[in-house]
């Protein structure tokens, strides 16, 4: 019990510690979080407007790209800023109580929660702005966007480790960060891509994860989705993520 009572301190103080690090000590530095994603949204909403173009699918051409886009963004974000954390932390590896799984999850948890928070204001937001409540089935919705934050977390925790063992593995997951948006489904309907085009599409998990989500928001949408293909590549991923943890945790800290 005391041991397991030192983690979970630990993981408080570097949860607290990353909150102050990325937003700052006043409560404004929180709200640029919500920035880039309304950026994206009112973009993408002026465009549609001059352009005069329908919906891809329903009536609202910004419901069916807000869902799309925090379902990705919470997801990838999670992913990147979590593949960071041992290298942004190596100075408090140094103390006998931090471990490296302690600032990978500290990490993991502050974007959980604050993708979790800027995609509820959203939906409210929308709901309050326009009167359309944008989630029609909760039960799908929910567990939906659960997987996702899921999803982003074990990705997060794999890249975090092959980050520091793997030279210049940073910069390749920033370069596939921009193929991954594109095909991710966030613009088009995947169901209406050639077969062809569908094929590689269908192993993009982050794909799985918008159409997951998007099936809980329209009651008559037909999602390209597979939830045992997602929940797995999440769950293998965290497990070699763990595995790469365990055996190569001394050369991670003799790199430091």
């Amino acid at each position: 019990m005391d041991a397991l009572r030192t983690c979970l301190r630990t993981i408080g103080a570097l949860c607290r510690r990353e909150m102050l690090t990325r937003f700052g000590k006043y409560r404004f530095g929180y709200i640029w979080a919500f920035i880039e994603p309304a950026l994206y949204i009112a973009l993408f909403a002026a465009v549609r407007t001059f352009l005069g173009r329908a919906s891809p699918f329903g009536e609202s051409a910004i419901l069916f790209f807000l869902i799309a886009l925090i379902t990705f963004r919470s997801s990838m974000s999670i992913m990147r800023r979590t593949g960071g954390a041992i290298d942004s932390n190596m100075s408090l590896l140094a103390l006998p109580p931090v471990k490296t799984f302690d600032v990978v999850l500290a990490r993991i948890v502050v974007e959980a929660v604050t993708w979790s928070v800027i995609s509820a204001a959203f939906i409210v937001g929308l709901w309050a702005a326009s009167g359309l409540w944008s989630i029609a089935r909760l039960e799908i919705f929910l567990p939906g966007y659960l997987a996702a934050l899921y999803l982003g977390a074990s990705l997060g925790f794999l890249v975090a480790m092959l980050t520091k063992l793997v030279p210049f593995f940073d910069r390749f997951m920033a370069l596939i960060s921009l193929p991954l948006f594109v095909m991710s489904g966030i613009f088009f309907l995947p169901i209406t891509m050639p077969p062809q085009v569908l094929t590689v599409l269908w192993y993009n998990p982050f794909l799985h994860a918008v159409e997951w989500v998007r099936s809980g928001v329209f009651y008559t949408y037909e999602p390209v989705l597979s939830e045992a293909y997602l929940l797995w590549f999440a769950t293998c991923s965290l497990f070699l993520g763990l595995a790469l943890n365990k055996f190569y945790q001394r050369r991670l800290y003799s790199a430091s």
